[in-house]
């Protein structure tokens, strides 16, 4: 598609500050609507569409694309799945880190973490069959979304929703004991 000044915006090969601006009014909302799909967060959806755009704006002497719009959609989706498997392996760590400073701490602290511990396991053994092994593959196992998907041999998708009714289930009811 020729911008205004007759420039293909759909093959770059140089990229200026106006090229860029144009591309930004053009797929901005894409990129970041891609980005929030698999994240479901707002604010690091709209971090990871700027970061894109950024990458574009650092490497802008040397990029090469043929088609822009399968790129930054390509791009969204990359930089979206590589955020959340880092913030499961970050949460991960965490639980591992909370984990091994409970068992440093105070009896009563022990305790009480145990208690939460056992109720949350009670919790997770009442949810409906394929969101408690699913919530439970992706928890216990670490096992990714497209593992489990492959493993139950179902979309990407239906993973997605088991583990999100999953937790909004779990939110609830461990409202109700903090």
């Amino acid at each position: 598609m020729p911008n205004a000044n007759g420039a293909n915006l759909e093959a770059c090969t140089f990229i200026d500050e106006r090229i860029l601006n144009e591309l930004f009014q053009k797929y901005w909302n894409s990129v970041y609507h891609i980005c929030l799909k698999y994240t479901g967060s707002e604010i690091d959806s709209e971090e990871l569409a700027q970061d894109i755009f950024f990458s574009i704006w650092k490497r802008r002497e040397t990029i090469a694309i043929q088609d822009i719009s399968k790129y930054l959609h390509g791009a969204a989706k990359l930089k979206a799945f590589n955020f959340m498997r880092n913030k499961n392996r970050a949460r991960l760590e965490i639980t591992d880190l909370s984990t091994e400073a409970v068992n440093n701490e105070h009896p009563a602290i022990q305790m009480e973490f145990k208690e939460l511990n056992a109720y949350f396991s009670k919790f997770c053994n009442t949810l409906p069959e394929p969101s408690r092994e699913i919530f439970l593959l992706s928890r216990n196992h670490a096992m990714s979304h497209k593992q489990i998907s492959e493993k139950m041999n179902i979309s990407l998708g239906m993973v997605e929703y088991h583990i999100g009714s999953a937790l909004k289930c779990i939110r609830k009811k461990l409202h109700t004991f903090l």
